[in-house]
């Protein structure tokens, strides 16, 4: 019994050796890294509220002829090296007018001489298109490819963009394969405003604003957003609801509460237009000399000029002379009231809005003028004149 011990004991050592010397830690192995060939990239997107992500690699032509020879014509392709490319949505779209829903999807095509198969498949985690199962299909679509201006290196762009819609553009060689993603930015906007509403704390005005604007520059939720912009002024009134208020009712029709409304908004929040131009009180002076002109006098005419003073004075740090300008006003009142209409265009115009910001930015230099706010108190006057 004690011969058979001793004769296991040294294989039983042996083995307990062996395995502490495979469970000892060795060296430390480092890992490859190589750079790819075709280079990964990742291209990211909102559109209105939803969220786009594509993520391929980047294939370049590389003296080669790639259509229908590196990419075979009438197979299925990833759409560009190493792993399938991946499109994620954060929220439902539709591609080309159809359907799809949010999700993260390979993305790969059937590329032809003529029209193309652009596919998004469920299966996102894909190398290459080797293991592509058409069961797996969500969506299918065709495009027309466009003539291009040569491109190296494959890439994903979106060369057209709205808050309601984009085309993404697949760029390589001399081809280009773009297709429309439509998001419903209106509908969720609509939605995320009912719930900021149902759960608005009793001070907060300016979420019942944003809300009732919304609704109003989308001529969606009209009844909404007439009771969101009065709830607003019942908690604060503000220049900015103020006015809200005045354009929703001139667009129904009630000129003179809209007046009244736009009076309200031009006489009760004078001088925070420019922080930075003399005095506050210096500002509220000269600011409301400047719209009582508009008012008393011709009133396209005076709305056009007291914009000029304004700008005029935010720019130089000093307001216009109010006689000046009322006489200036005076003087030319018979020729302003021949334009009237066009006066009252040309300051709704967004561009000439845009443009104005631009020249009210670029003068100020930094002297912490409020420039939104000059073009909407100009925007208020002009619904007075138009409704008056």
């Amino acid at each position: 019994m004690s011969r058979t011990r001793s004769l296991l004991l040294p294989g039983a050592t042996a083995l307990a050796v062996l395995a502490l010397t495979l469970a000892a830690p060795g060296p430390a192995r480092a890992q490859l890294k190589l750079p790819r060939p075709s280079p990964k990239a990742a291209l990211e997107q909102t559109i209105g509220l939803t969220d786009l992500r594509i993520t391929y690699s980047r294939p370049g032509v590389k003296g080669r002829v790639i259509w229908g020879e590196l990419v075979p014509y009438d197979k299925v392709w990833r759409t560009g090296a190493n792993e399938a490319t991946t499109i994620a949505l954060s929220s439902d779209v539709k591609v080309n007018g159809h359907p799809l829903k949010a999700g993260t999807y390979s993305l790969h095509t059937i590329p032809t001489k003529n029209d193309w198969t652009v596919i998004f498949n469920t299966e996102a985690d894909q190398w290459g298109s080797y293991a592509y199962n058409d069961s797996a299909d969500a969506l299918r679509i065709k495009v027309s490819p466009q003539p291009h201006e040569f491109t190296e290196w494959m890439q994903f762009s979106f060369p057209a963009m709205s808050v309601e819609k984009a085309t993404i553009a697949l760029d390589w060689e001399k081809l280009r394969i773009p297709f429309e993603i439509e998001v419903n930015t209106i509908e969720q906007a609509l939605a995320s405003a009912r719930a900021a509403m149902a759960a608005l704390e009793p001070d907060n005005h300016t979420t019942a604003f944003r809300s009732a604007s919304f609704a109003f520059q989308n001529n969606v939720a009209p009844a909404e957003a007439r009771q969101w912009v009065d709830k607003s002024i019942a908690i604060k009134e503000t220049w900015l609801n103020l006015r809200l208020k005045a354009d929703m009712l001139a667009k129904e029709g009630k000129r003179a509460e809209a007046i009244e409304f736009a009076q309200r908004a031009i006489e009760g929040d004078g001088g925070r237009i420019a922080n930075g131009a003399g005095s506050a009180g210096q500002a509220a002076h000269g600011e409301q000399h400047a719209f009582n002109v508009g008012v008393v006098n011709d009133c396209a005419g005076g709305a056009l000029l007291a914009l000029a003073c304004i700008l005029h004075g935010l720019l130089r740090g000093a307001f216009c002379n109010a006689d000046a300008l009322q006489a200036h006003g005076e003087a030319r009142s018979v020729h302003h009231r021949k334009h009237t209409r066009h006066a009252l265009v040309l300051l709704a115009d967004e561009e000439a809005d845009r443009a104005g910001l631009v020249a009210i930015d670029h003068g100020a230099g930094g002297r912490g003028i409020d420039a939104e706010l000059v073009l909407d108190r100009v925007r208020a006057h002009v619904v007075a004149c138009a409704v008056g």
